[in-house]
């Protein structure tokens, strides 16, 4: 036992476990990079890709077609290097980004890259 300058008496409690889970980092990671757009078939859909960043908890997608705008309204979380937007205008121009995400949140995305929906 050990015994503060006070008098008081300090106890240590243990479990007696140990924890052998290495530590994780839950700061942010680097935006993905090689972002990739393509035109499908399928009217007003496109096809998105990107290099993988280890240690990710997922990607978060955004476009818009103002990049004045500092909103960007549209959004979607993809699990995977790749994803489908859907509801595209034809004949309109869109600006797509990337983002990492983290147990932290998101930092920085890619280069925004600008893509035509084709009308056929």
């Amino acid at each position: 036992m050990d015994f503060t300058a006070a008098g008081d008496i300090a106890i240590a409690a243990s479990s007696g476990m140990e924890v052998n889970d290495p530590a994780t980092s839950i700061g942010f990671l680097p935006s993905p990079t090689g972002l990739v757009i393509s035109n499908t078939k399928t009217l007003g859909k496109l096809n998105l890709k990107w290099e993988k960043v280890p240690k990710n908890s997922g990607y978060l997608i955004q476009w818009t077609q103002d990049l004045e705008n500092p909103v960007w309204p549209g959004y979607k979380e993809a699990e995977k290097t790749s994803a489908s937007v859907s509801g595209l205008n034809p004949g309109e121009r869109y600006f797509f980004r990337v983002a990492t995400l983290s147990r932290a949140g998101h930092d920085g995305y890619t280069a925004p890259v600008a893509i035509w929906i084709l009308n056929q």
